[in-house]
C-alpha cells in the first residue's frame, strides 16, 4: 500500500524495480534497496477509515517543499531510486488522508495546492504556506500545536488555506504575513489566529482569539459571516478591519486594545456581545458611504464615527457605560450620524459626545434616551 496509496505527487518518479521485473529465478538481494524502500512507504503509510492514508513527514526529501524528493541511486537494474519528505517513492497526502508533520519545516510555494483530510502539526512544526500556495483541508480537524504560517515570500502572492467545514485547534497558531483563510470552518477554544495583511473570508464560528497584533499593520474579516463566541481584537497599535457581519453570543467580544483600533466598513455589522476598548484603543468608523449596524450590543469602550459615517442601530436597545463619539469633519464627507433603524434605547451610565455629529432616526422610529444616560 506504501506505494500505491494517496494522490501521486506531481512529481512523480519511476516505482523501483517497476520498469524492468526481476527473472523467476531471481534471488531476493537483487532488489533488496527497492524493497527496503517500499517497506519504509508500507509502515509510514498506515491505512485509515474509509480507505485514508496516514502519512509522517520523514524530512527525507532535497528540500522542505511538501513534493520534495532526493535521489537515492539506482537499483540493480539502473532504474533511480527516490524518496520524499513523506517517507515515500511516489505517494504524497491526498483528499482523503491524514497529514502527520512532526518537528520539521514543511512548505507550499507557487503552484503547490495539496488537499487532505486531516492535518496534524506538532510541537516545534511550521509549516509555511507561502507566493500563492494552497492548502485544503477537507472538513477532518487540523490541529495545530506550533505554527501554520500564511506568507509572501517574493513572488505570486501570499498564501491560502481553503477550510472544508474542519476545525482548527491546538496550542499554536496561523499566522498572517500575507494571505487567506477561505471556506468555512470552527477556531476552537485555545486556538489564535494572528499577524498581518491577512484577510479571513472564511464563514467562521470563532471560540478562541483572532487579533491584528502588529503595529500599524491591518489584519482583516471579510465576506462570510462570524460568528464570534470568544474574543476578535486588534492590540499592540494593530488594525482589525471588520468588512462582514459578526454575530456575536453572550461572552463574544471585539476589543481595541491601547493604542490600537478596530475599523468597521460597509458591510459589517454587529449584533449582540460587547465592543470593548483598552487604554486609547478605538472603534473607529469614517468616510461618505461607509456604514455599519449595531444591534442589540453592550459598548464598554469608546466608538468614534466621523467624516459623513453612518452608524445604525437595530434591535431594542444599545448598553452603553462607554463613549460613543460622533466626529465632524476630517475629509470633506460631513458630519458623522448615529441613527435609530427602528425603535432603540440608549441605556447605561455612558455617553453619546456631539463633536459635532447627527443623532437621527428613520421614518416612524423613536431613539430614547433612557435616564441615566448622557447625550451631549
Amino acid at each position: 500500500m506504501g506505494l500505491s496509496a494517496g494522490v501521486p505527487s506531481r512529481k512523480a518518479v519511476p516505482v523501483p524495480c517497476g520498469t524492468h521485473p526481476p527473472p523467476s529465478n531471481m534471488k531476493r538481494s537483487h532488489c533488496t534497496a527497492a524493497l527496503r524502500l517500499v517497506l519504509c512507504g508500507i509502515l509510514l503509510s498506515v491505512p485509515l477509515a474509509a480507505g485514508a492514508v496516514e502519512f509522517h513527514w520523514t524530512g527525507q526529501g532535497t528540500n522542505d517543499n511538501w513534493y520534495s524528493t532526493r535521489y537515492l541511486g539506482t537499483d540493480d537494474y539502473g532504474n533511480p531510486l527516490y524518496i520524499n519528505n513523506w517517507g515515500e517513492a511516489v505517494a504524497t497526502p491526498g483528499a482523503g488522508d491524514h497529514a502527520t508533520i512532526g518537528a520539521f519545516g514543511a512548505s507550499l510555494a507557487n503552484g503547490d495546492h495539496p488537499e487532505v483530510q486531516e492535518l496534524t502539526l506538532g510541537s516545534g512544526a511550521l509549516l509555511i504556506v507561502a507566493d500563492g500556495g494552497r492548502l485544503g483541508v477537507n472538513g477532518g480537524p487540523l490541529t495545530n500545536h506550533s505554527e501554520l504560517r500564511l506568507a509572501y515570500g517574493g513572488y505570486g502572492g501570499g498564501g491560502h488555506l481553503v477550510l472544508g467545514g474542519s476545525t482548527i485547534s491546538g496550542s499554536g497558531a496561523v499566522v498572517f504575513g500575507t494571505g487567506t483563510i477561505d471556506g468555512n470552518g470552527t477556531l476552537a477554544a485555545g486556538h489564535l489566529i494572528r499577524g498581518q495583511g491577512g484577510t479571513v473570508n472564511a464563514t467562521l464560528t470563532n471560540n478562541g482569539t483572532i487579533n491584528a497584533d502588529v503595529a500599524s499593520q491591518w489584519l482583516r474579516l471579510a465576506d462570510g459571516e462570524k460568528t464570534n463566541l470568544a474574543l476578535l481584537a486588534a492590540s499592540n497599535g494593530g488594525k482589525l478591519e471588520i468588512h462582514c457581519p459578526v454575530v456575536q453570543g453572550t461572552a463574544g467580544t471585539v476589543q481595541a486594545g491601547d493604542g490600537s483600533s478596530v475599523m468597521y466598513f460597509t458591510g459589517s455589522s454587529v449584533v449582540g456581545g460587547t465592543t470593548a476598548a483598552t487604554g486609547s484603543g478605538l472603534h473607529t468608523i469614517s468616510g461618505g458611504g461607509i456604514s455599519t449596524t449595531l444591534q442589540d450590543i453592550a459598548n464598554t469602550g469608546h466608538w468614534l464615527a466621523q467624516d459623513g459615517a453612518v452608524v445604525e442601530l437595530a434591535g431594542s436597545a444599545m448598553t452603553n457605560p462607554g463613549v460613543f463619539e460622533l466626529g465632524g469633519y476630517t475629509g470633506g464627507s460631513g458630519w458623522a450620524t448615529l441613527r435609530a433603524a427602528a425603535d432603540v434605547a440608549l441605556t447605561g451610565t455612558g455617553s453619546v459626545f456631539l463633536n459635532p455629529g447627527i443623532l437621527a432616526s428613520a421614518a416612524g422610529m423613536t431613539l430614547t434616551n433612557d435616564a441615566d444616560h448622557t447625550i451631549h
